[in-house]
């Protein structure tokens, strides 16, 4: 089952600090794909998730297919229908800044909260910055994520989970590593859903912040992972593979995939699709080659053509991404 039978299955119990589980990780992270701007803007405004459900249905947005089922089995859901949400943000600038920048706060009790960082939303500008990781010591979404951890942490009591999907996870990382040793102090786990590592400009392993949370890492990837081995900078030893049931390269990055036992635990596989592994330790290989400034000069190269093309969004074109071809490396 995925993550909305998991919702059905499950959602008579009410999510606590106590029996928060890894299927819980993975619901809670995706929330934060949907648009709350409406309903919950501020840290110190709380709104139900059942209520905030409720006023997007109200207001007329209306969610497709997979992202419509999920708000429909969360709002039915005592498990989950009665939590808090704060805090949300959906920044997005201009392709030239390159930032589209998402996250929400939910409160799971008066001691427990979990941030979620959104990943890329299929703009232009959203997987520019993605490309930006290969190349800029910061970019401007990393900023914000740690901005953002900071100020939830002087507002919020208690201790915080931080998570993301995607961009999210390596916004999560860089949040919890860059952020103050009290603030650091307060957070339990760090979870990145396949996720994309860090250039060596940051030289991640060897930052204080890092070396102090280090056992904090849980980096979760599908079997076929492309996006979560991009650039990987965390150990293995911080990696769970878990079952997608997608035999697509690309769609095994969806978390709708991701399949859930039927106690309610993630099926785990020992290990990745030993052909795809191999083949994005070459891709890195082929990354690492590249000076800086060529990864930069690549990155405007493409995006410009976009741009000069009027492209604003990868939907129509996200089939010939060059991971698409990866099965020529192996």
């Amino acid at each position: 089952m995925n993550i909305v039978d998991y919702i059905k299955k499950f959602g008579d119990t009410p999510l606590t600090c106590f029996n928060i589980r890894q299927a819980d990780v993975m619901v809670l992270t995706v929330l934060s794909y949907i648009d709350f701007s409406m309903v919950a803007d501020e840290f110190h405004t709380f709104t139900k998730i059942s209520d905030a459900i409720n006023q997007l249905f109200a207001f007329g947005i209306q969610e497709k297919g997979k992202n419509m089922a999920f708000l429909k089995s969360l709002k039915e859901s005592r498990r989950f229908s009665d939590l808090y949400i704060c805090g949300y943000r959906n920044e997005f600038d201009s392709l030239s800044h390159a930032t589209q920048f998402s996250v929400i706060t939910i409160k799971i009790s008066e001691s427990l909260w979990f941030i979620s960082y959104s990943g890329t939303d299929g703009t232009v500008v959203g997987w520019k910055e993605d490309f930006q990781f290969s190349y800029l010591p910061q970019t401007p979404a990393q900023e914000k994520a740690r901005q953002y951890l900071a100020a939830a942490a002087e507002q919020l009591p208690g201790n915080f989970i931080i998570s993301g999907h995607s961009k999210g996870g390596n916004l999560a990382a860089y949040a919890a590593i860059f952020a103050d040793q009290a603030v650091q102090n307060r957070i339990n786990t760090i979870f990145c859903n396949d996720s994309p590592g860090f250039n060596q400009q940051i030289n991640l392993l060897e930052q204080p912040g890092y070396q102090r949370i280090a056992s904090k890492f849980c980096c979760v990837v599908p079997q076929d992972s492309i996006i979560g081995q991009l650039l990987q900078t965390l150990p293995w030893e911080n990696y769970s593979v878990i079952h997608s049931n997608s035999p697509s390269l690309i769609f095994q990055h969806d978390m709708f995939s991701w399949e859930i036992d039927e106690t309610g635990n993630p099926c785990w596989l020992a290990r990745m699709n030993s052909s795809t592994r191999k083949s994005m330790k070459k891709l890195n290989r082929m990354i690492l080659n590249l000076s800086i400034s060529e990864r930069k000069e690549l990155t405007n190269l493409i995006f410009d053509w976009l741009e000069e093309k009027n492209i604003h969004h990868l939907e129509a074109i996200k089939y010939y991404l060059p991971w698409q071809y990866l099965l020529h490396f192996r």
